[in-house]
């Protein structure tokens, strides 16, 4: 069984290291034989191992480009595991295949709210997988609690009765960075339990990981947007994203 691990970068946000890191962080994380691709909008100068395939036709605005993977006829691929390249990979990843098998779409859930979350997900081409996109193409509009992809994705499943057809993984593989950070402040205990459960590391907005491990970048940013926490929020899991994150 090959699989095919699949992400996306488009514009600036992230620079071409993040593909890079996603895929050698892949390499140690999944003892499957895989093949790895990054949808992107132009040619990068990425590592010779990863697939780069042109999506510049999508013209899609920043997350919606996650949706086109519902669209049968853009991907070449039957079923693909997404990996968000904004995230962490701190333990292995055959526990996701191994759950996923058989399954038209995985996905896990938000933090904060309940919503679908679409930082990790399996997508086999289906009917339901293609509902997602006919919708979206359709140009309907969905009162939602935060403009993005996953609310959008989340109005849809909802809207149709889809969301019995829609699996999830265990919500304890994922953990947000920003969580543990916050939870760490009041019960460390509790943060480091997380982060034990935890296969995957997800980085909402800043820091990002390439801040985390730059000294004057961490600084600015705790001092900056917590400065009551600074001392304790600084270094915060700073040398296990060193391991990780290469």
């Amino acid at each position: 069984m090959s699989v095919n691990v699949v992400c996306i970068n488009c514009g600036d946000k992230h620079p071409d290291i993040y593909v890079d890191r996603m895929y050698t962080m892949t390499k140690r994380r999944l003892s499957l034989p895989f093949t790895f691709t990054c949808f992107t909008d132009r040619p990068r100068p990425l590592l010779p191992e990863i697939i780069q395939f042109d999506c510049s036709g999508w013209n899609l605005p920043g997350w919606f480009n996650k949706i086109k993977l519902f669209d049968s006829a853009a991907t070449p691929y039957e079923t693909m595991l997404f990996l968000d390249i904004s995230m962490v990979l701190k333990d292995s990843l055959d526990p996701l295949v191994a759950y996923a098998q058989g399954k038209d779409l995985v996905a896990m859930r938000d933090w904060h709210y309940d919503c679908f979350g679409s930082c990790t997900m399996w997508i086999h081409k289906s009917e339901l997988t293609d509902t997602i996109w006919s919708e979206y193409k359709l140009g309907k509009s969905y009162p939602v609690a935060v403009h993005g992809d996953q609310d959008y994705i989340d109005a849809i499943l909802r809207d149709k009765g889809l969301e019995e057809q829609v699996d999830y993984f265990p919500q304890l593989w994922f953990a947000s960075y920003k969580n543990l950070l916050k939870i760490n402040r009041t019960d460390p205990q509790e943060a480091k339990r997380l982060l034990e459960a935890a296969k995957i590391v997800k980085f909402h907005g800043y820091p990002r990981p390439h801040m985390l491990l730059n000294p004057w970048l961490n600084l600015w940013h705790v001092t900056r947007r917590y400065p009551l926490s600074a001392l304790n929020d600084y270094g915060f899991l700073r040398d296990e994203v060193r391991e990780w994150w290469q």
